[in-house]
């Protein structure tokens, strides 16, 4: 325990954003991409520089896009953080993943569909 170390996470998340669709056999495929940042605020209030090891789960549904760790367990990313005294050091933990949705094109409800031909990555073909 280190008194003169205080560490503050914040969690943010991207709206996420459309990649590709396409139509196979009556179904459409929309692929849509998510983004997660984890963010660390790191304090020193001693008097000399610290290493911090800050360690975040892994969860096997997302990639780790930066930065790259320190060290990686079964279950944890562990990444080393410099720590100078009086002034905070920031540390963001950057993930993605995607997921591909299956309509039937007999099941899309109207506002799916104008959303979709409003869409700039849907190719005319689809469209």
């Amino acid at each position: 325990m280190d008194l003169d170390t205080e560490v503050a996470p914040t969690s943010t998340g991207k709206p996420e954003e459309l990649v590709a669709v396409k139509i196979v056999s009556g179904t459409l495929q929309a692929t849509r991409k998510y983004q997660r940042t984890q963010s660390y605020v790191v304090k020193n209030s001693g008097k000399r520089p610290k290493n911090v090891l800050i360690e975040y789960p892994i969860d096997t549904t997302w990639t780790l896009i930066s930065p790259k760790e320190l060290e990686k367990t079964r279950a944890e990313y562990r990444f080393s953080v410099k720590a100078d005294p009086g002034k905070p050091t920031n540390l963001e933990i950057n993930e993605e993943r995607t997921a591909v949705e299956q309509i039937a094109v007999t099941n899309l409800p109207d506002h799916m569909i104008q959303i979709f031909l409003s869409a700039k990555i849907v190719s005319e073909q689809v469209k």
